[in-house]
């Protein structure tokens, strides 16, 4: 029988080492002014939206990480 003891702790820090880049962002809402010209804040569950103009997203993120967003398209193509 094999003894998997010792490769275990590798096994893991490796899986730590690996997986410490990995980081992920949180949208808290979206703020866009209506086509009415009122400011709209929306949470990130919302099924519709039609803004004019710039749209603003609150992230939860962490203090040191850059976050990049990504608007798609039903279809899955990027938007911006």
């Amino acid at each position: 029988m094999i003894n998997f003891k010792p490769k275990i702790p590798a096994m893991l820090g490796a899986l730590a080492v690996l997986t410490a880049g990995a980081a992920h962002a949180e949208l808290l809402e979206y703020t866009f002014k209506a086509p009415d010209g009122t400011q709209r804040s929306l949470t990130p569950n919302a099924n519709y939206a039609n803004p004019t103009g710039n749209i603003s997203f609150a992230l939860s993120a962490g203090i040191y990480r850059k976050v990049k967003i990504s608007v798609l398209r039903s279809d899955g193509i990027v938007v911006s």
